[in-house]
C-alpha cells in the first residue's frame, strides 16, 4: 500500500525528530564525560603541549616550555632531549585562572621538532 504525501512527511519528521534526540543524547553524554576532571574536588587537571628547552643530565631536570612562553621544569631526564615535544597532565592547583602555580604530573614523549615553537 503506498502512503501519500502527508503520510511520507510525517514519517519523514518523526525520524528526523529521532535523530535529533540520539544526536542531543551522544553531546550530553560524551560532553559530561569530557569536561576536565577534579582532583581532591578542588583542583582540575588539563594536557597541553611543551617543548623540551633544556635537559640537564647531572641534576636530573627538564625545562620545558608552552607555545605562550611559560616555563616548566620536571625530574626525571631519562630519553628526553632538546626539542622533544611532550604533552603534560597539569594540576592546576586549585586555582584554573592562573597558570602560574600549575604543576606537571604526568609527561608524554610526543615526537620531536627542530621548530622553535611547534605547539
Amino acid at each position: 500500500m503506498k502512503k501519500n504525501s502527508s503520510e511520507e512527511v510525517i514519517s519523514r519528521l518523526k525520524k528526523i525528530d529521532l535523530a535529533l534526540i540520539m544526536i542531543l543524547i551522544i553531546t550530553v553524554l560524551t560532553g559530561t564525560s569530557a569536561q576536565a576532571s577534579t582532583v581532591d574536588n578542588h583542583a582540575s587537571v588539563y594536557n597541553t603541549c611543551m617543548i623540551i628547552t633544556n635537559t640537564s643530565y647531572d641534576e636530573n631536570i627538564v625545562t620545558c616550555e608552552t607555545s605562550t612562553g611559560f616555563i616548566f621544569e620536571f625530574c626525571g631526564t631519562e630519553d628526553y632531549f632538546v626539542g622533544d615535544i611532550i604533552i603534560c597532565t597539569m594540576d592546576d592547583n586549585g586555582t584554573p585562572k592562573s597558570i602560574i602555580d600549575d604543576k606537571i604530573i604526568n609527561t608524554k614523549y610526543s615526537g620531536f621538532s627542530m621548530d622553535e615553537s611547534p605547539c
